[in-house]
């Protein structure tokens, strides 16, 4: 039997469904699916984590036991946020007021993205395992290619599921953007590039919403999903 490992935030769980308190996984997701099609398969995706808390998680592992190790990406400021009240609104994202600071020190969003990306990137390649990339909550960036181990996949999951041109985007938890619309000097440094990535991840998280229902794929949109990856998969596999 085949060993997988998924490792991811919300994404790598599943379907959810309910509201407040009852907003809870299903257990309609890859780990399902590909335990119904005869893979042994150990899920250290983890609700609401970042990326770097999915590499500290591949990190605890022995990587060498397993035959594939799944990376879904997310959200790429929440390593710089903590919940707490804003505007009046509990458990809500809050960037850090050090890391919007940082960020004025670079040109432009997509300068930040770049360095951040590479970083991230590198450190996964730091495994010296074959990693297959996901781009789950946020789209793969284009300097995944530098990296020999690291195998782009599905480069947007979302674009994949609705089969429809979307602008996907590097940023996609909401909470960002009202808090980084106010920050005066902010907004006065990359006030054109950041309302354009605002729009399409408005764009993009108004279309899942209707589409899904909820920010998470439904069971048939990971059902496409998993039949994507399983083709892949069965390919490598044979290969072993």
């Amino acid at each position: 039997m085949k060993h997988i490992l998924i490792a991811g935030d919300s994404w790598g769980i599943g379907e959810y469904q309910g509201t407040g308190a009852e907003y809870k996984p299903t257990g309609h997701g890859l780990e399902q699916i590909f335990q119904t099609n005869g893979y042994l398969v150990t899920n250290v995706s983890q609700p609401g984590c970042s990326n770097t808390d999915i590499v500290s998680q591949l990190s605890k592992q022995k990587l060498e036991k397993f035959d594939i190790v799944l990376f879904l990406q997310t959200d790429a400021f929440r390593e710089h946020s903590y919940h707490g009240l804003y505007n009046n609104e509990p458990n809500w994202r809050i960037l850090d007021s050090n890391f919007i600071e940082e960020l004025l020190n670079y040109h432009s969003l997509a300068d930040y993205f770049d360095d951040y990306y590479n970083e991230l990137y590198y450190q996964l390649s730091q495994f010296n395992k074959e990693i297959f990339c996901i781009g789950g909550w946020s789209m793969l960036h284009t300097s995944i290619a530098s990296y020999e181990n690291l195998i782009p996949i599905i480069p947007s999951a979302t674009r994949l599921i609705l089969k429809k041109p979307i602008k996907d985007v590097y940023l996609s938890d909401f909470e960002w953007f009202n808090q980084l619309d106010q920050h005066q000097k902010f907004m006065e440094k990359f006030n054109i590039e950041f309302k354009q990535i605002a729009t399409d991840s408005s764009d993009k998280f108004n279309l899942i919403c209707k589409e899904w229902n909820d920010v998470h794929p439904t069971a048939d949109g990971y059902q496409i999903l998993a039949d994507n990856l399983v083709k892949f998969i069965d390919k490598k596999i044979k290969k072993i």
